[in-house]
């Protein structure tokens, strides 16, 4: 089932088919985006819970590459964190949100930079499988800024309730985030406001552009039906080496939007 040049052509037809949305960003939602087989195949070699990082037991993640676990597993998931995601989904979504990736690009490099943020080598990173239970709650945020697209598998099981999806806020006052870490608005005195739900659906994937408003999750804790949600998650952004170099020609005051969150009030970023 798990032969490349099938599930390409599934998904490519399936991303290609997925509306443009653009409030409260940019984001489209992709239905039946894998082969059901194989869709089901992936929900069969999730592992025991015993495999997922124990530091909370309402939040826990499984990041790849597997290390140790069931055989089914580390194929399985292996395949799809290697190949599906690298090879299939990032080039099939790049090419679907090359529109709004131009003006993102001038948004956080400048647009005299606009030609070197469009040659920047691109890869998948951060792919993890996500375990969340009843109790969980993720604040509105952005992701950190090197992250172009944000890919969001949906593990949903028969029954699973359709509530406990992806929120999307709107944020008013919106503005860019002045570090490159995870950027939550609310913190910075910016009000935001829940503009829709994406329900967790079997066999969905949630695409988004990082690059205005906010999106989070919650489950409340008497969700006591089906407690366990999977997911799996991975960006698309630039490569580290090449983006650190562009960022270091940056003018200082587009640089220092790029500094850490813990130098804000320190002195700029030097070339």
């Amino acid at each position: 089932m798990l032969d490349e040049p099938q599930i390409q052509a599934h998904v490519s037809r399936a991303i290609d088919a997925a509306e443009m949305r653009s409030e409260p960003f940019d984001h489209i939602v992709v239905e039946q985006v894998l082969p059901a087989a194989v869709y089901d195949l992936l929900i069969a070699a999730i592992p025991p819970a015993v495999f997922f990082d124990d530091h909370d037991p309402i939040k826990q993640n499984l990041a790849f590459p597997i290390g140790f676990g069931p055989a089914l597993t580390t194929l399985v998931w292996g395949f799809v964190d290697t190949t599906v995601s690298r090879r299939i989904i990032q080039p099939a979504v790049l090419e679907k949100f090359h529109e709004p990736l131009q003006g993102h690009d001038d948004t956080i490099f400048g647009p005299s930079f606009h030609a070197r943020a469009n040659a920047l080598p691109t890869l998948s990173s951060g792919g993890r499988l996500m375990l969340r239970r009843p109790g969980y709650h993720l604040a509105p945020h952005r992701d950190p800024k090197r992250s172009y697209l944000t890919c969001l598998l949906y593990l949903a099981r028969h029954g699973d309730d359709e509530a406990h999806g992806t929120q999307l806020f709107h944020v008013m006052n919106d503005r860019e985030a002045s570090y490159k870490q995870t950027y939550y608005p609310e913190a910075d005195s910016c009000r935001c406001e829940l503009a829709t739900v994406v329900p967790f659906r079997p066999n969905t994937m949630l695409v988004f552009l990082n690059s205005r408003g906010a999106h989070g999750a919650t489950i409340p804790a008497d969700a006591v039906d089906h407690p366990e949600r999977y997911s799996y998650q991975f960006y698309v952004a630039p490569e580290n080496a090449a983006l650190g170099t562009l960022i270091r020609e940056l003018p200082s005051d587009r640089r220092t939007m790029w500094q850490n969150k813990n130098r804000i009030g320190a002195r700029p970023i030097q070339a």
